[in-house]
């Protein structure tokens, strides 16, 4: 697991956030995964790498809005605008940017250097975002 999962994980289940998964992993790994590190804590829906296209089209995202009745009551399409797609790599955050969800990188050693490419917020382990949610998470606009 990436460093600080658990106590962000600790963090949105006590406040009731709602949380899904959007991978290019099988099921199986994901459920053995959620199952080993995160028993407890809801996720849905999962989309995994069955789900046509993958990232980084942003349809995995706009699936989760749709599911989640985040739509666009003038237009019936799916709103992501008020999603936060937390990844590690750059298919994660283009998802992310073209769905219109917010974007947030965490960095490591290997994904170092897109860094300063990122469209969205940038953190170094996952419970930096506690303080951030704290206090109010804002995107950044892109144009």
């Amino acid at each position: 697991p990436q460093p600080g999962l658990a106590r962000l994980m600790a963090y949105l289940d006590s406040r009731g956030v709602r949380k899904t998964i959007c991978t290019r992993n099988f099921d199986v790994p994901v459920q053995g995964f959620l199952g080993k590190f995160l028993a407890g804590s809801v996720f849905d829906p999962i989309v995994t790498r069955d789900f046509r296209p993958p990232k980084p089209d942003p349809a995995g995202i706009l699936h989760i809005a749709r599911s989640w009745g985040l739509v666009d009551e003038s237009t019936g399409e799916p709103d992501a605008s008020g999603l936060i797609m937390v990844g590690d790599m750059i298919d994660d955050m283009t998802a992310g940017r073209k769905a219109g969800a917010a974007t947030v990188l965490l960095v490591n050693d290997v994904n170092r250097a897109i860094a300063e490419h990122a469209n969205g917020l940038v953190i170094d382990k996952l419970d930096d975002l506690v303080a951030i949610l704290e206090e109010g998470f804002e995107g950044r606009e892109i144009v």
